[in-house]
Formats: C-alpha cells, sequence, structure tokens
C-alpha cells in the first residue's frame, strides 16, 4: 500500500494556544493518520479523493497506456508495470525506460488534456472515461474520447467544441463525475 506525506501547519490563535503541526499518513483506501506533534493523539479522517486525472480501477492514468507513446511514435502502446511513475496522484505506466525518462523531465507536455476524460464529455460540463484508444493530438495536447462516434461527433465542430472544453474545464476539474451527473 502507498502512502503519501501532507504536512499542514496550525496556528491556534485563540486562548494563546501555541501552533501546532500535524501530519496525514494518506493510504489508498483514503483515510488518513492524524498526529498531532503537540500531542499523542491519532484518530483516523476520511480523505476527498482527487477527481483531477481519470483513473481506472488500479490507479493508473490512461488505463495503463504510454503518454510518452502517442508523440513519439503516434500510436497508443500499452505500458508496462516494471516502468512506472506517481505523478499528480496517479499511476503513469511506460512502454519502456526512455519514455519515462522523457515524461519526468516534462509530464505537462505529454498528460493528457482534461486530465484524460472524454473530450466531448468534458464539452458537454460531464466527466466521462476517456478510452486512450481513440485519440487524437491537437497543438501539442493528447486528447481521449469516449468512443469513435463520440470522436467523430467532436470533429464536426472542432474548433467550437474545443472552446467550449477549455472554457468547461477550469469548472469540473475537481469535481467528481457523480458530482456533474447532478447538475
Amino acid at each position: 500500500m502507498s502512502k503519501k506525506l501532507i504536512v499542514v501547519g496550525v496556528l491556534a490563535v485563540s486562548c494563546g494556544a501555541v501552533g501546532a503541526y500535524y501530519y496525514h499518513t494518506v493510504s489508498q483506501d483514503k483515510t488518513a493518520d492524524v498526529n498531532l506533534t503537540a500531542s499523542p493523539v491519532k484518530v483516523k479522517t476520511a480523505i476527498a479523493p482527487v477527481h483531477t486525472v481519470n483513473l481506472d480501477e488500479q490507479g493508473r492514468a490512461l488505463h495503463g497506456y504510454d503518454p510518452v507513446a502517442y508523440f513519439e511514435k503516434e500510436s497508443p502502446i500499452l505500458g508496462n508495470d516494471k516502468t512506472t511513475l506517481s505523478w499528480n496522484n496517479a499511476t503513469w505506466q511506460f512502454s519502456n525506460e526512455e519514455n519515462l525518462a522523457r515524461f519526468k523531465q516534462n509530464p505537462e507536455q505529454f498528460k493528457p488534456a482534461n486530465g484524460g476524460f472524454c473530450t466531448f464529455g468534458v464539452v458537454l460540463g460531464k466527466k466521462f472515461d476517456g478510452d486512450p484508444k481513440v485519440w487524437m493530438v491537437k497543438d501539442k495536447q493528447l486528447y481521449v474520447f469516449l468512443n469513435k462516434e463520440v470522436r467523430d461527433k467532436f470533429l464536426q465542430d472542432e474548433e467550437g467544441n474545443m472552446e467550449k472544453a477549455n472554457k468547461n474545464w477550469p469548472d469540473i476539474k475537481e469535481k467528481s463525475p457523480e458530482e456533474l451527473e447532478d447538475e
């Protein structure tokens, strides 16, 4: 089980209390141990999941496909579980060490737009799973789609749809797909 450490400083102003620091050790089960340095209290708290990257059941971005391959080989290539990197709260898999090294140098260059969610879904203000085998690169940016029919629909008004996706993404980026269903 992988864990991440998040350090947060707290300053208690009322009652002349001294500031305390505590940390969360976050595990994949979305709970955290909270340890107060001023007191040896240990409690469990729920941690909200991150929704900015489309993850599969194993926590992989792009369903395990190599993000660099879209640019280097102009093809989706499945990565392997021996060549991985944890970045932006996701596991990224690569088909070789060279692609891993390129991604490490500049992950922003290779990450999919809209967190890897279906681009046309973002046009509609929703977050749908993106199929990494249905994709396009435009202006040095990777876009994925739910399926070929949805991509074809997007391409009927590519410029207008791209404008809508770029406008909608900041508003829905932090929301869960379930939250967007209710809107």
